[in-house]
């Protein structure tokens, strides 16, 4: 990690691999999460007959949590005071 705060409104496809990629996350998860991000339907744009590709789901939402994982153990746990 950084430590350099980058605002969500502006970034784009491009800039989140480089961000997820200077963060030490596996070329492999971020492409596999790049290539799922350009597929996903926006509810909006689909037909009234649309339905959910669960499997598909499912395996966004693993590679979401490996993300996690990855993230979570990278920063350090904040300290409180009592």
């Amino acid at each position: 990690m950084t430590g350099v705060r980058v605002s969500t409104a502006n970034l784009n496809a491009d800039d989140t691999k480089k961000i997820l990629l200077e963060c030490g996350i596996e070329t492999g998860l971020v492409s596999r999460i790049s290539m799922a991000l350009k597929t996903i339907d926006d509810a909006h744009h689909t037909p009234a007959s649309y339905s959910v590709n669960r499997e598909k789901i499912r395996q966004y939402e693993g590679w979401t949590m490996t993300l996690l994982d990855k993230v979570e153990k990278a920063i350090p746990p904040k300290t409180t005071c009592a």
